[in-house]
């Protein structure tokens, strides 16, 4: 899909929220939609917006999306207005496979041109749709190790997420972040690593990652006319800008 910025003129952008997971928290989420609402045109949901890695059975990944529908509702129903635009990540891939909702997207005009994406695709792991799937089947099978008491394999697997894509704000991120911006685009938005950053590459162009949904309220503002973008920690905190040569 493609704006020209005619009547979405300010986006914003949320990731990670990982509705059903453990650790998710809907306190105060109602306020934060009806915030993004106000000040927005069009709010779009950067993917893993459901926590579906994780069923009882690999191939109940649907099901479990459709509980946590039902179970936030006074959150999820939100998310079919026409206001909203859902993209997939990692977690939530069975809604690509099932549903058709994409993993990216691009707004703006050929003078502004913005590309949205979860952001996992930047990694080896997710290169081909084989690969992705194995991916699902064993971090389903060390989730189900430590639900049984062996946290270990999860445990473990999560510090090397952590070394290979998150240390250090997401290296490789930004490297894609560049090359996608020396390829045309103004400004590019990830998700994925749950770490907020917004980067002003030194010959021009925007990397932004809204860092995660999950317990805080962190989202990327974006005024297509004005060509102005900010990171935000809802309520109030902007998230410092960096400089990349």
């Amino acid at each position: 899909m493609w704006h020209t910025g005619l009547g979405r003129m300010r986006i914003a952008v949320i990731s990670d929220l990982h509705i059903g997971a453990d650790d998710f928290s809907p306190a105060g989420f109602v306020d934060f939609l009806d915030h993004l609402e106000r000040k927005h045109d069009e709010i779009i949901l950067l993917g893993d917006i459901f926590e579906c890695y994780f069923p009882v059975l690999p191939w109940k990944a649907l099901a479990e999306y459709e509980r946590f529908a039902r179970t936030y509702r006074d959150i999820t129903d939100r998310f079919r207005s026409p206001k909203y635009t859902l993209l997939s990540g990692n977690h939530d891939m069975v809604l690509r496979r099932a549903r058709g909702i994409p993993s990216r997207a691009e707004r703006g005009s050929d003078g502004y041109r913005i590309l949205l994406s979860h952001g996992h695709e930047v990694e080896a792991a997710f290169h081909s749709a084989l690969r992705t799937r194995l991916v699902e089947l064993y971090m389903w099978f060390v989730y189900r190790l430590k639900r049984l008491g062996c946290p270990a394999p999860y445990e473990f697997s999560y510090a090397r997420d952590y070394e290979w894509n998150m240390k250090d704000g997401g290296v490789a991120h930004v490297a894609a972040a560049r090359n996608l911006v020396r390829r045309g685009y103004d400004v590019v938005v990830f998700g994925h690593t749950h770490v907020e950053r917004h980067v002003e590459f030194g010959g021009g162009g925007t990397y932004i990652n809204t860092g995660d949904c999950v317990q805080r309220r962190m989202y990327a503002s974006i005024d297509l006319e004005g060509r102005e973008c900010r990171l935000l920690e809802f309520p109030s905190r902007r998230v410092p800008v960096e400089r990349d040569a």
